[in-house]
């Protein structure tokens, strides 16, 4: 399973971004059209009030998260905040990518109403849920690195026992469906 966990994440490093941003600030909208959308992070994020992604229906947003950052310090912190989503873009395609080795993901001290979505993708990092909401799934923690979920976290879309090979797998069809498509249009 681990090593399924990492040939996604290393698939979803690989594809071509088509925006790209030094960091995610506060409030930001990011509008992506229908198929996939890759959004390529040079640097560490912090947000504790919103982040807002449009779409369709059929939109895929994968986040690229490349930033130098070490195992220690976060790479990604989600604190406090919510994700709005907005055109009928799905929780389900949402799809947060940190390949191999690098710094943490935290996300934490979310009240009632406030939640993150996505799959957030960290097989060799350490990712930390505290008082979190995740409409989604977390998948992290090997190659010594470490997940932790604690304190109230709530993680709403859990990934059923021996399911992550199909769940990975199905991520990666939707993702590589997504992008032949676009290979089609251009």
């Amino acid at each position: 399973m681990a090593a399924d966990a990492r040939a996604a994440a290393a698939q979803a490093s690989s594809f071509s971004p088509t925006q790209v941003f030094s960091s995610l600030s506060e409030g930001q909208i990011i509008t992506g059209g229908a198929g996939l959308n890759v959004i390529r992070i040079t640097g560490d994020s912090t947000i504790k009030t919103s982040l807002t992604l449009s779409g369709t229906s059929s939109s895929t947003f994968v986040f690229q998260f490349v930033s130098p950052t070490k195992a220690g310090h976060d790479v990604l912190t989600l604190s406090g905040m919510t994700m709005n989503l907005l055109g009928g873009v799905l929780p389900g395609s949402i799809f947060w990518d940190f390949n191999g080795a690098g710094g943490d993901v935290t996300i934490t001290s979310m009240a009632p109403g406030q939640k993150v979505f996505g799959t957030f993708l960290a097989p060799d990092r350490n990712l930390t849920a505290d008082h979190a909401i995740v409409d989604g799934r977390l998948i992290a923690g090997g190659n010594g690195s470490l997940l932790n979920i604690h304190s109230s976290s709530q993680i709403t879309t859990p990934v059923p026992e021996g399911g992550v090979s199909v769940l990975l797998l199905l991520g990666l069809g939707v993702l590589g469906a997504a992008r032949l498509g676009k290979r089609r249009l251009s």
